[in-house]
């Protein structure tokens, strides 16, 4: 019941959450192991009857109507939810946009829209929605998240690559994509390179020759506790 009434969908998030507040638990803060409530959640949802759950619904429907756009855990959350208040939820009053985060992050650094330059999420949607391979020869992945990740393992299986190099700003600790995926990722042959970060695109006729990086060091640690990466200072 409790599971139930904060997420209509928690066989599913049971599964694809990449728990991170798992690493805010007092546990983990105080160097024990974490509670583990994303496996603890799925074994729930997995030995319990959905239909032992009855939500408490609204007596009374609402005049107003609402129109849901997407039907991802956010659309269908929203359209639950609202159910439950006595919405119909069908046409327009209003609208929820759940259409997912579907544009990378720029780098932000000099001359980074070279020919052969790519954000992961078009990487990512070339190769698998159209089978288009852009990879070849070696392939730098800037990034630790889970797209970041994908796009290596994706990169490894195609023709014409020589070699895939994971390159993060932090320490292979802190990348946030799922650590088994990692781990994959580097069994497969990925070559991680941390606590590097890009400054520059190197180019020759329009297209992309090497990539230009420092090296990183932590440095105090900032409003949220963490030490964020700097530029490594020269030895004196």
């Amino acid at each position: 019941m409790a599971i139930r009434e904060a997420n209509p969908f928690p066989s599913v998030c049971a599964r694809v959450c990449d728990h991170r507040c798992e690493k805010s638990c007092r546990l983990a803060v105080s160097g024990e192991a974490p509670v583990a409530i994303r496996t603890l959640k799925r074994f729930i949802t997995d030995n319990t009857d959905p239909g032992v759950y009855k939500p408490l619904r609204a007596e009374v429907m609402k005049a107003e109507k609402v129109a849901i756009v997407g039907a991802g855990p956010a659309g269908l959350t929203a359209a639950h939810m609202l159910s439950l208040r006595g919405y119909k939820v069908t046409v327009f009053d209003a609208v929820f946009l759940a259409l997912g985060a579907m544009k990378s992050l720029p780098l932000r650094v000099e001359g980074e829209q070279p020919r052969g330059v790519y954000p992961s999420l078009r990487f990512l949607s070339d190769f698998n929605l159209r089978g288009v391979s852009l990879a070849k020869g070696k392939v730098g992945v800037v990034g630790g998240g889970n797209s970041a990740i994908d796009a290596a393992r994706i990169a490894l299986r195609q023709e014409g690559v020589d070699e895939v190099t994971i390159i993060y700003r932090r320490t292979r600790e802190e990348m946030p994509a799922y650590s088994e995926d990692i781990d994959a990722a580097i069994d497969e042959g990925a070559i991680p390179k941390c606590l590097l970060m890009p400054v520059g695109v190197q180019t020759d006729a329009g297209a992309i020759v090497g990539l230009t990086c420092v090296k990183n060091e932590f440095g105090p640690c900032d409003s949220s506790g963490r030490r964020p990466p700097v530029m490594r200072r020269p030895s004196a």
